[in-house]
């Protein structure tokens, strides 16, 4: 591959990057095996270095209030759910013995029967 022209990343001394360790360099040849232009990428990450997130304090309270807030949530409305289902059996129970005393009535009122 090494010195092929038309392809991104082909010839390029690798040892040359500012952030090239043994490991990065074995990670761009096989990528470079398999893909030049993943190489070219893979390259540039290691140049760039792995994403540095620095969580402060105060992002890592408000992170732990949300999500001690969800969990309480969920198990509220997870209750909620299973009383609302056993209140509207009880509702259901009722109707059926409310809707067939109202047809008995029914029956019972007609003058034809």
């Amino acid at each position: 591959m090494a010195g092929s022209s038309g392809q991104r990343g082909a010839g390029t001394d690798w040892s040359r990057t500012p952030a090239a360790t043994p490991n990065s360099r074995r990670r761009i040849r096989d990528a470079e095996a398999v893909d030049p232009p993943l190489a070219l990428l893979q390259s540039h990450h290691d140049r760039i270095g792995p994403a540095e997130t620095k969580t402060t304090r105060m992002q890592f309270m408000w992170n732990s209030i949300l999500q001690a807030s969800a969990l309480v949530i969920g198990i509220i409305f997870g209750v909620f759910s299973i009383l609302s289902y056993l209140a509207s059996e009880t509702a259901n129970s009722q109707s059926l013995a409310a809707n067939q005393l109202a047809l008995l009535a029914l029956c019972l009122s007609s003058p034809n029967s």
